[in-house]
Parts: C-alpha cells; sequence; structure tokens
C-alpha cells in the first residue's frame, strides 16, 4: 500500500471500499476509494474481504465455472444448464475454436466425470446428467464444418442473457412461468412464478432451506431488455444486491423480455416488454423494472 504521492504507506491497516462513482453523478468510469468506516461513506458499493468458500456439493471442485454448474443445479435445478447456449456452457467465446473448445471441455470433464463417483450414487446421476451436457455441447461446438457450427449455434442461441453467468441472479426462462385462468380478460392470460416444479430434488443434496415447511419463496424479479443499455448498466448493482438478500432467504431473479422465440417481438415494440405476455402482465413501458412475487 502507497501513499497518494507514492511514498510507502506506515499507518497502521485499514479496510478499503471502493466505488465506481458517488450517487447522482453522471459518470461512473473513475474507480474511487475511502477509508473511512463503510456507515460514514453512503456512496459505497463494493467492500473486499478474503472468505473461504467450501461446501460438501463443491468440494474436490477446484475449476471456478465447474463451481458454479454446480451452484446452478443446487438452486435452480439441473434442466437449468440445458438451456444455456453451448460456449456458456462450456465457457468459452462464441468463436473459440476447435483445439479452445476441446482444451476447456477436458478441463471440465475432469470435475464431472461420473467415473470419479463410483462410491458416491447420491452424486453419480447428477455428474451424469451435467457431464452429457458438456459433452453434447463439446460434440456441437467442435465440429470442421463452419456453417454446420454455426447452425448449432444459432439453434441454440441465447447469449443475450446479460444474467448468464451471474454468481446470485437466477436467469429465469419462460418454462418456469406458469400461464393460468384467473378470471380477467387478460388477452395473454397471467403468469405465476413457478420455479420449484422445476428443481428435481432427487438429484440435488437438498438443504436445510428446501426441506422447511414453508411453502412459500419471495422473490425479487428484475424484468429487463438485452436491447436496453441502462438494463446491462445496472448488472453489477443487481448481482451485489442478490448476494445479500440470499441470506435473508430472498431468492432474486431476472427474465429478458422478448428474448425467446416463444414470444417474438413485434415490430413496433423494441423492448418485447409488450410482445411477450410475461413481461406486458406487469403493464411497464420501459425497462428495467422490478416486481417482487411470492412464489407458492
Amino acid at each position: 500500500r502507497l501513499n497518494i504521492d507514492g511514498t510507502p504507506w506506515s499507518g497502521p491497516p485499514r479496510s478499503e471500499y471502493v466505488a465506481s462513482g458517488y450517487f447522482g453523478e453522471k459518470e461512473y468510469s473513475e474507480v474511487k476509494s475511502s477509508v473511512n468506516d463503510i456507515d460514514d461513506m453512503q456512496f459505497s458499493m463494493w467492500a473486499f474481504k478474503q472468505v473461504e468458500i467450501e461446501s460438501d456439493e463443491t468440494a474436490g471442485v477446484v475449476d471456478e465455472h465447474a463451481q458454479w454448474l454446480l451452484r446452478m443445479t443446487q438452486s435452480i435445478g439441473v434442466d437449468y444448464l440445458d438451456k444455456l447456449p453451448p460456449f456458456h456452457l462450456l465457457d468459452v467465446e462464441r468463436e473459440a475454436s476447435k483445439s479452445e473448445v476441446k482444451a476447456r471441455f477436458r478441463e471440465l470433464s475432469k470435475s464431472f466425470h461420473p467415473d470419479k463417483l463410483v462410491n458416491q450414487p447420491e452424486k453419480k446421476e447428477l455428474f451424469e446428467r451435467i457431464f452429457v451436457l458438456l459433452q453434447n455441447a463439446y460434440q456441437g461446438l467442435k465440429s470442421a464444418d463452419e456453417a454446420e457450427k454455426e447452425k448449432f449455434r444459432v439453434q441454440a442461441e441465447s447469449a443475450s442473457q446479460i444474467f448468464a453467468h451471474s454468481q446470485h441472479v437466477i436467469e429465469l426462462l419462460p418454462f418456469h412461468w406458469t400461464k393460468i385462468d384467473d378470471g380477467t380478460n387478460e388477452t395473454n392470460g397471467r403468469y405465476i412464478l413457478n420455479v420449484a416444479s422445476h428443481i428435481n430434488s432427487t438429484l440435488l443434496n437438498v438443504t436445510d432451506e428446501v426441506e422447511s415447511d414453508s411453502t412459500e419463496q419471495l422473490w425479487v424479479t428484475f424484468m429487463y431488455s438485452a436491447r436496453c443499455s441502462m438494463s446491462r448498466s445496472v448488472v453489477g448493482v443487481v448481482d451485489l444486491a442478490a448476494r445479500h438478500l440470499a441470506q435473508l432467504g430472498i431468492k432474486v431473479g431476472a427474465y429478458g423480455c422478448g428474448l425467446y422465440k416463444e414470444f417474438p417481438i413485434e415490430k413496433d415494440d423494441v423492448l418485447g416488454v409488450k410482445s411477450d405476455p410475461i413481461c406486458s402482465q406487469f403493464h411497464r413501458r420501459e425497462t428495467p423494472n422490478v416486481h417482487v412475487i411470492v412464489e407458492t
């Protein structure tokens, strides 16, 4: 640590809080820091500290992306991984070369190969499903035929999901919503959040939280448009908020309006908030917008 003039710091140890800018400023590109206590600094966004992350599920899994895949199965179910684009699943660039795809697949295989769990049948089934998904992504992306590979990528495309690799925000998909008839005159019907029914608990190490008697789950849902710059600019803040809300048992989900082929965007609806019935039911004309939902 150095002083402002570049000389070595000789004072007592202190905590550093870093913020991307003061609230109310037009620009947030210049990084600012403070040595004051967090209570005295209203603009702070990040506090850094060393933490140890270890759980029964991720023990022995050293690859960061592999740990992320496991956390997603724990929070929303293994079927979620099947909805990811293949290059996100393998953690490679969309235009990655055959050699890059092969190398990344081999790395992830070390974490999920079923033969590693011959003595843990309760985890083996889950790892088998993840391994098959990784293998399918690898087979499609390693093709030497560029036209065939591009067709595979486009068919599985969902790269516009701005929270696809978030550590704390769950990217909600159309099948996580159930259409119901509530007697209203809504043209597109009403959609309720129904994530729990898609979590295959037989494949997961179910936590105490899931096993609780409560049948309700509180959600904060972030409705965004992939074409909206404001939606993208607040991704970091939403992810940070989700991390803190998780400590209170509140889940944060994000849904991309007009992002999916089930609800194609109409010509006069750039953001998809009117074309997508899941978004239109909230009667908002702009994105992003946030809603509190109770899943029962």
